[in-house]
């Protein structure tokens, strides 16, 4: 007896379907850690393996409306901006990306937070781009220095103090 030739085709995988509004502002809780929030913002322009823009505050209690500036840039070229929130005793030494025994370390905050942006957005994090302003731009700069694969580009602006690759110096300065 012939085998019969199989006329079914395997089903084409699910399309991504995105768990963040688009073109609307979230501000959220980590799923992991409801007391540390970021905002999301998806464009309306948004795709799968889209750019990341992070939005990093210096130390103002608006740091939502802040990250606001970028969303027309946002739309334009089809980033997915995250503004984690570095707020309150929990962060108190983010620019430095938190040091043992100075609260939450900063870093790895962001990288949940990238975490559960990619898994919601679909979005790219694996390399992302930083805007940093005051205490934000010491938190990028020496993010960039410290995970210099994960970073495609920065931009600090006023960050007060600058890390130099100084081994003779005391970290941060």
């Amino acid at each position: 007896m012939a085998k019969e030739a199989s006329t079914s085709k395997a089903a084409a995988p699910e399309p991504f379907r995105w768990s963040l509004p688009r073109g609307k502002a979230i501000r959220r809780s980590l799923r992991t850690d409801p007391g540390l929030e970021y905002l999301a913002y998806v464009p309306q322009s948004g795709a799968q393996d889209a750019p990341v823009l992070v939005s990093l505050h210096g130390a103002s209690p608006n740091w939502d409306r802040k990250a606001a500036h970028f969303f027309p840039a946002c739309e334009e070229y089809g980033v997915t901006l995250l503004a984690p929130s570095f707020r309150g005793e929990d962060h108190a030494d983010y620019q430095r990306l938190g040091r043992e025994g100075k609260g939450v370390r900063a870093d790895l905050f962001l990288h949940r937070c990238l975490q559960e942006l990619a898994s919601l957005t679909n979005a790219d994090v694996a390399r992302i781009n930083l805007f940093g302003h005051s205490g934000g731009a010491q938190f990028a700069h020496r993010y960039a220095m410290a995970y210099p694969h994960r970073v495609a580009g920065a931009v600090v602006t006023a960050a007060g103090w600058y890390t130099f690759p100084d081994q003779t110096r005391k970290y941060p300065y």
